[in-house]
């Protein structure tokens, strides 16, 4: 239950002073490993065509470091195709390390993106793991009313199967806190979250040339321990389009897909040690 005039409304008549002074930051001491589960579903839909069902299932570890970096890595990872063979299972993920900038607000950048097996990539592009795991925080602190907005911008190529297409990705999201809550023994502040992300594509998908456009809205809502600086749960459902122009072939013509995604992200407790 979310509480409308709570805990985090107390805490700042309490510490008026230091809280109109300080943003909310994650908490990123070297040498503390915070440990997630990710679990998501996404549905694609192509007329004349089965939907299609993907299912990702996989354990994270963040283990904070110096400098305002981190490492990261899959201790699980399970990839499922409904109706495309067997599930993929990632035998070695703690070998396959990826390097973050991790700044105060969350993750700037990757710094080092690990190769994966060919089975995990013809399932999953793994590169974009932490684009969007955890939320950007604002300037100011997570308080009740307290609203913001985040873009972030990606160019990236599919791999594999001898494609040779590029997409470029621009994300808006908006932010609002709309209260506090408890998870376990955890205060936690209930953040609302909506956006959409817009894509362009071009290029060759098996030979074929094609060009794209995507548009994928979401809704959601993230749970933050503004005491201890962690996310603790992310909860998000979107609706997508993707609209591919096939204008040379045997075929040319306009394929329309529509997709349906949602997915948890959850803090394992007793992290971080």
């Amino acid at each position: 239950m979310i509480r409308a005039v709570p805990f985090l409304a107390l805490l700042a008549a309490l510490h008026a002073h230091a809280a109109a002074a300080q943003a909310q930051a994650y908490a990123r001491t070297p040498g503390d490993t915070l440990r997630y589960r990710e679990v998501s579903e996404r549905v694609m839909d192509t007329p004349g065509s089965p939907p299609r069902i993907r299912r990702h299932d996989a354990t994270l570890a963040v283990a904070f470091a110096a400098a305002d970096t981190a490492r990261a890595w899959y201790d699980s990872l399970r990839l499922q195709a409904e109706g495309g063979g067997e599930a993929r299972v990632l035998e070695d993920g703690p070998s396959r390390v990826f390097v973050l900038a991790f700044g105060a607000r969350g993750v700037d950048t990757t710094l080092v993106i690990p190769a994966f097996p060919d089975p995990i990539r013809a399932r999953a592009d793994l590169r974009w793991q932490f684009w969007d795991f955890f939320p950007r925080l604002p300037a100011a602190p997570l308080l009740p009313g307290t609203a913001w907005a985040d873009t972030i911008v990606r160019a990236r190529t599919v791999e594999g199967g001898g494609n040779e297409m590029e997409s470029t990705d621009t994300r808006i999201m908006r932010y609002r806190v709309v209260g506090d809550s408890a998870i376990g023994e955890r205060t936690v502040a209930v953040v609302e979250a909506e956006g959409e992300t817009n894509g362009v594509l071009t290029g060759r998908l098996f030979g074929v040339l094609v060009r794209g456009t995507s548009r994928e809205t979401e809704r959601g809502r993230v749970y933050f321990d503004v005491a201890r600086g962690v996310l603790v749960r992310r909860t998000r459902t979107a609706t997508g389009v993707l609209d591919l122009t096939l204008p040379e072939g045997d075929r040319p013509g306009t394929v329309h897909r529509t997709d349906q995604f949602s997915g948890t992200v959850e803090l394992l407790e007793g992290e971080p040690r």
